[in-house]
């Protein structure tokens, strides 16, 4: 039987007016931030640390409503996930990561490295769709 690597981090960190569930797994190399599908959670990412945990830092995190996470009563579309991911990534201090998304995760990494490239290092996507038609990242979010 496998073994698992143990979280280092497992708590609820501030991101904007939102708390999302975060794991963390390893504490050395590049950071690796994980989105998972619409059914799923941070913890669907155990076999990706099991694997890259000792020479990065993959990190996961529950999406808005989902997990661990706060559940607000509205606002879940890819562009709110995305700026979510951003505030994110400015609360734990990371200025430019190695996005992978799975599914719906893997559209919102997308979106995300569309509507702010200086902030994605790579881009994986595991059995992405596509984004809706008219959809465009730099018209959808405020600001």
């Amino acid at each position: 039987m496998p073994t698992l690597i143990e979280a280092v981090r497992d708590e609820l960190v501030a991101a904007g007016e939102l708390r999302l569930h975060v794991v963390q797994w390893g504490e050395a190399g590049p950071p690796v931030v994980c989105l998972h599908g619409l059914t799923a959670n941070a913890f669907c990412f155990q076999a990706f640390a099991d694997a890259l945990a000792t020479d990065y830092r993959v990190i996961a995190y529950d999406l808005r409503g989902r997990g661990r996470s706060e559940r607000p009563a509205q606002g879940y579309s890819v562009p709110i996930h995305a700026a979510d991911l951003d505030q994110l990534l400015t609360a734990l201090g990371l200025e430019r990561v190695a996005l992978l998304g799975h599914s719906l995760g893997a559209l919102i990494a997308l979106f995300y490295a569309a509507w702010r490239p200086e902030r994605v290092s790579k881009l994986i996507l595991v059995d992405a769709g596509r984004l809706c038609p008219g959809v465009r990242p730099r018209s959808s979010l405020p600001g």
